[in-house]
């Protein structure tokens, strides 16, 4: 089985009061172009969420699903930017 693994984009962040979304949309292309290219058979999509207020952060895996008559790659655009 061939997995693609990406994990902790930090999309949607503000750095300096700089929105960094057009860049991360470009980026998200990339990436789809490259699933399109090497055709894992999977491409798990980590995200890290805090946990608590004092608890640091957990890993889980992205759990949402796809909308009636939605490609896979819209899927995983908005997902990603959920």
């Amino acid at each position: 089985m061939r997995l693609l693994h990406t994990a902790d984009w930090h999309l949607g962040r503000v750095y300096h009061d700089l929105s960094l979304l057009e860049d991360q949309s470009h980026l998200l292309d990339q990436f789809v172009e490259l699933v399109r290219q090497i055709k894992p058979d999977a491409v798990p999509i980590l995200l890290r969420k805090p946990q608590g207020e004092y608890d640091g952060y957990v890993w889980s895996f992205a759990m949402g699903r796809a909308v009636p008559g939605e490609t896979p790659e819209h899927t995983a655009r908005r997902e990603v930017l959920e």
